[in-house]
This record gives structure tokens, C-alpha cells and sequence, in this order.
């Protein structure tokens, strides 16, 4: 009779063990932390010690890319260190892996096809792109005639913020079975001028 009861309270307590993760179990969050310059080390530690996963950290942005349990996020939202925190969205690809090039919507819009068709392009065309940089290292945008300046930094072929490098490959992002094809397939010049940060903040005096 005692061996029948202590193999039950054995039971027992292993079914209730057993049962604890998934009791306590709590949802997790991806996101994006920014924090005060200087203290992304430290910050990436605290979220550690907040139950944290560190997938990355943007030393140029002071933002850290992580997944974190509720209460963590809680817990970093009081961090006087921490400037903001966003969701890091999951993101998919237009098309799978088989699919290619992709053609934006926006190149039919405005009648793209129907201008190469007629035989222009944009060859011998300059485009000057005012915003923030350049992402020179963008598969889309390679041997490109591309020059410019900055008055942010010494790098007008960085872009921190990315939506320079979104802007100049609606325009001419290459013909090359990759990403999206833009309205000058890879043929207009370009010229940057990097007058927004690496924040996407306005930089009103020139340097």
C-alpha cells in the first residue's frame, strides 16, 4: 500500500514539473531597443539580464535587435538608457526563392514598360538623390555610375537609415534576376547628396 502511494506522489509530482514551463511559459517579443550613445554594451547586457535574446547590435544606430518576454520589455521601457522601443516586424520576401526579379507595382504605374518599349531608358540621364546616403554594397545597385557628398559624415555611400538606398533603387535598381528592377534599369548616373542622418534626422548646417 505505501510503495502504491509513493509511486502516485511520484507521479504527481513529475506531472506538475513537467507542467510548469507551459504554465509559466510567457510570449516573447522581437525588438528593436534604441539606446543612449555609449550604451549599447551595457544595454545589451541588461536585456540579457532580462530574459533576452541579442540578435544584433547597429553600433552606428545605438540600436539593439532582440527577443525579449513581456516583463522584459517592461523592464527595458524603465531603463533611463532606453530611447525608444519598436517592434521588429517579421518580414517576407516578394515571391520565394525560385521566383527571381521581382517588378514593383509601381513600375506599371507609371507606364515604365511602355517607355522602354519606345527605346528610352534613361541613358545619359544624372538623378540627384537628396536624402539619406547610400547603401553602395545593395546587390541592386552594383556597377552603377554612382558619385557624391555628404554634409553629415565623410560617408555619402552609407546609408544608416536606408531610405536613400530605397529611393535610388525605385529608380535604377539593375536588370539582374535579383530583388526588384527599377524605372532606369541600372542607366541613369547618380548623385547623392547625404543631408539627412544616419537617424533620418534633418542636418540643418552644411559641415
Amino acid at each position: 500500500m505505501r510503495k502504491t502511494r509513493l509511486v502516485a506522489l511520484v507521479l504527481t509530482v513529475l506531472v506538475l514539473v513537467t507542467a510548469l514551463p507551459l504554465a509559466s511559459a510567457e510570449k516573447t517579443e522581437r525588438v528593436f531597443i534604441e539606446v543612449a550613445p555609449g550604451q549599447l554594451a551595457a544595454m545589451s547586457q541588461a536585456a540579457r539580464e532580462a530574459g533576452g535574446q541579442v540578435h544584433f547590435e547597429f553600433a552606428n544606430l545605438n540600436t539593439l535587435a532582440v527577443t525579449l518576454p513581456a516583463s522584459g520589455v517592461d523592464r527595458m521601457r524603465r531603463n533611463p538608457n532606453v530611447v525608444s522601443i519598436e517592434a521588429d516586424p517579421v518580414r517576407y520576401l516578394d515571391g520565394d526563392g525560385d521566383s527571381g526579379q521581382v517588378v514593383p507595382y509601381g513600375i506599371d504605374y507609371v507606364q515604365a514598360p511602355q517607355v522602354w518599349a519606345a527605346g528610352f531608358k534613361g541613358e545619359g540621364v544624372k538623378v540627384c538623390i537628396i536624402d539619406t546616403g547610400y547603401g553602395i554594397d545593395h546587390e541592386d545597385l552594383q556597377g552603377l555610375s554612382v558619385d557624391g557628398m555628404s554634409q553629415v559624415d565623410e560617408q555619402w555611400n552609407f546609408d544608416g537609415y536606408g531610405h536613400g538606398t530605397h529611393v535610388a533603387g525605385t529608380i535604377t535598381a539593375v536588370d539582374n534576376d535579383l530583388g526588384v528592377i527599377g524605372v532606369s534599369p541600372g542607366l541613369v548616373e547618380l548623385f547623392i547628396v547625404k543631408i539627412f542622418d544616419n537617424a533620418g534626422e534633418w542636418v540643418p548646417q552644411a559641415r
